[in-house]
């Protein structure tokens, strides 16, 4: 689905993030669901589940915070870290950099300009947080990009799994709660490419987590309304054609899987 360049590459960077953080942090998203699916994956499947291009990574922010209490956060000490150390440059509500698809090397601000956009790449990093606090972009300077269901994971350890792998303080979501971040997300999609990957995605945590399947619902209804559910896993029969394929995967299969979460 991505070049192989695009999610080596991404995730090389993870690791180096991870050492740059502050903790507590949540990984979201792609990688998020990559560790927690992709062992069991590449058991049935002998391959390894898909990666991903963009790195998310979730924190907690009261609204009530005064402005030095955000300026001293954790995702405000983060964001000081990876632009300072790692030279990531803001942008909007993320983070990003850039590289040469065929030479694979870093470019500077200056060298991207002069580069045709085919051969270039953008790795972005999302720094997400549960709550938006009101003065979040003049003290932060980014923009908040907020997923709501994040409040669940830092207010209750049931709700989220410390990885151990990275030796540092990350928690990814318990398959459920991420399922449903995934189900939240895959409505708003502008980008085929990235819907795509959201149906992989949930078909995937319903597949290959550790999630007890006769308890996937009642545990998703948990954080998310029938309605909602119903309302996102819409998906057309060309998205599910392109998903399974993926995969490798039976559109049947992939189906009745997702149809699973309906009412």
């Amino acid at each position: 689905m991505y070049e192989s360049f695009e999610t080596k590459l991404s995730f090389e960077y993870l690791q180096k993030i991870i050492d740059k953080i502050k903790e507590p942090t949540c990984l979201l998203g792609g990688w998020a669901v990559y560790l927690t699916v992709n062992e069991n994956y590449r058991k049935l499947m002998h391959r390894d589940y898909i990666g991903s291009r963009d790195i998310d990574l979730g924190f907690h922010v009261d609204k009530n915070w005064s402005s030095e209490e955000l300026k001293s956060s954790f995702i405000a000490k983060t964001l000081m870290s990876l632009e300072k150390e790692l030279d990531f440059k803001p942008l909007a509500f993320r983070l990003f950099k850039q590289f040469h698809i065929d030479e694979k090397k870093e470019l500077t601000e200056e060298e991207a300009k002069n580069i045709a956009t085919h051969f270039l790449f953008s790795l972005y990093v999302d720094l997400i947080v549960d709550n938006i606090h009101p003065k979040f972009k003049e003290v932060i300077g980014l923009f908040a990009l907020d997923e709501p269901l994040l409040k669940f994971a830092f207010e209750d350890k049931n709700n989220r799994i410390e990885l151990k792998q990275f030796k540092r303080k990350l928690w990814l979501l318990k398959p459920s709660l991420l399922l449903a971040t995934k189900i939240n997300s895959v409505a708003n999609r502008d980008k085929e490419h990235k819907r795509i990957k959201d149906i992989c995605d949930i078909y995937a945590l319903l597949s290959y987590s550790d999630m007890n399947m006769k308890k996937i619902k009642d545990d998703v209804l948990k954080f998310l309304s029938q309605d909602k559910i119903n309302k996102n896993i819409n998906f057309s029969k060309e998205e599910i054609n392109k998903s399974s394929s993926i995969l490798g995967v039976s559109e049947k299969e992939m189906e009745i899987r997702i149809s699973s979460l309906l009412f």
